[in-house]
């Protein structure tokens, strides 16, 4: 089990299919800063994710109060143990400190029922 994204989009509508924080060991970094979809996370040294990488930062929807878990995607190592990251979501309500976990791949989408018949870019 290797999907990284906890949900699909189906009829406008998340999808949830399956949590992914505790399936396996992530290293574990702290958001330094967010501007718009841009957020910078700072790793323990020796632990800095690869380019492409997804990260997984679990939160609370503002709107609604419910757990979620916001997928970005590192774009720049910055140097300092530190990653430049795009939000595949809107960042409202991430702050500096919160926590954010490698999850050692890219960003994958789960194949099955919940997005047959829809389309997907992979550019």
């Amino acid at each position: 089990m290797n999907f990284l994204l906890n949900f699909v989009i189906c009829n406008h509508k998340k999808i949830n299919i399956y949590p992914l924080i505790g399936l396996h060991k992530m290293n574990e970094g702290l958001i330094v800063q967010v501007i718009g979809p841009v957020v910078d996370v700072e790793f323990a040294p020796g632990t800095i994710p690869a380019v492409m990488n997804a990260l997984e930062i679990p939160r609370k929807n503002i709107e609604t109060g419910a757990d979620e878990v916001l997928i970005c995607e590192v774009q720049q190592h910055l140097g300092e143990d530190r990653v430049r990251t795009v939000s595949m979501e809107t960042t409202d309500g991430l702050v500096r400190g919160m926590k954010a976990f490698d999850t050692g791949s890219p960003i994958s989408v789960p194949v099955g029922p919940e997005i047959l018949g829809r389309m997907v870019n992979c550019q």
